[in-house]
């Protein structure tokens, strides 16, 4: 997709990244250099019927310019535009940490919930409290090796405090297995599998999520 962009963004464009999933930031920073570039994250929840997208949580939205390699200054009114179009965005200096923070969510309920077949909430009594901690320490551990330093403690305790919040709901995971749509696991577990691979850090947890998925996705 951002491939596509290029010769076709003007040179004062911003490029804003809200999507589920990271490495977008490493290609977007290469791809354009010389452009600002926003990366943000969002709780803002709903769900897909046929042409129609329903709105079911209002969430929260969190956003941070990425610090590429020509350190421009965003256009005031372009930032004005962004704080307009999304509810009382919260601007971070460092976008990392809360993108990390909802990795580390999405790591655990997108593929456990579209494994098991469930809604959110079910996570709790399926006996996975084991493995959800597993996966969260891989994710913490992938971030130090990155400059980012989580608490994984306070990640587990998070992760848990979202499944509770949003108990009635379908992952977007779950919603593309359950459509035969390709997923974002790669985007997602498959991230902190290279990263970690590459680094010489145990991810045999996500790992093991990235291939159950990749495996239902080929079977499908």
């Amino acid at each position: 997709m951002l491939s596509q962009l290029q010769g076709n963004l003007a040179p004062g464009a911003t490029l804003l990244l809200l999507h589920n999933g990271m490495g977008s930031i490493e290609v977007a920073s290469r791809l354009f250099p010389t452009h600002v570039i926003i990366a943000g994250t969002t709780t803002l929840a709903g769900f897909r019927e046929g042409a129609v997208v329903k709105h079911t949580a209002k969430g929260h939205t969190q956003l941070g310019i990425v610090k590429n390699a020509s350190a421009l200054v965003p256009n005031p009114e372009h930032i004005a535009l962004i704080n307009h179009v999304i509810p009382e965005p919260t601007w971070h200096d460092d976008i990392l940490i809360p993108l990390f923070t909802k990795l580390a969510i999405n790591c655990v309920i997108n593929p456990l919930t579209a494994i098991h077949d469930v809604k959110n909430g079910e996570l709790s009594s399926l006996g996975l409290l084991g493995i959800i901690k597993k996966i969260v320490d891989e994710v913490v551990t992938v971030a130090a090796s990155q400059g980012v330093l989580l608490d994984s403690a306070s990640q587990f305790k998070q992760v848990l405090a979202v499944i509770f919040d949003t108990r009635e709901n379908y992952s977007s995971m779950h919603q593309d297995i359950k459509h035969g749509r390709k997923s974002e696991i790669e985007q997602i577990n498959g991230y902190v599998v290279t990263l970690g691979e590459a680094n010489g850090i145990d991810v045999t947890g996500n790992k093991s999520l990235l291939q159950q998925i990749l495996a239902i996705e080929k079977a499908a």
